[in-house]
């Protein structure tokens, strides 16, 4: 696809490293894979390819079934401050877009 084509050894081996995960999650997730840790540079680059939401997220810690669980207060009913800006929504093609450019710069 778009990272073999541009040549270079990092397009070339990054591209081989993300074939077998498309082809795993293709089943699960249609033509659409995640890609969590690209996206979290690609936030930290260009923020405005997201929509975030200020929430307040914990880890619980004491609980017989949630153990270790990540739990987020949607609707502010904890009272607890906003510590995290979640993501609710992504511009996929310009995650990828950057993703591309950034690469093809190596």
């Amino acid at each position: 696809g778009r990272l073999e084509s541009l040549g270079g050894v990092p397009a070339r081996r990054l591209a081989k490293l993300l074939r077998p995960f498309g082809r795993g999650a293709e089943a699960r997730f249609g033509d659409r894979t995640p890609m969590h840790d690209c996206c979290t540079v690609a936030w930290l680059i260009e923020p405005r390819l997201f929509e975030t939401k200020a929430v307040a997220v914990a880890v619980e810690t004491a609980g017989s079934h949630t153990l270790g669980a990540t739990v987020v207060d949607w609707w502010g009913v904890t009272g607890q401050p906003p510590n995290a800006d979640w993501v609710t929504e992504a511009d996929g093609s310009g995650v990828l877009d950057l993703l591309i450019e950034r690469i093809a710069r190596l």
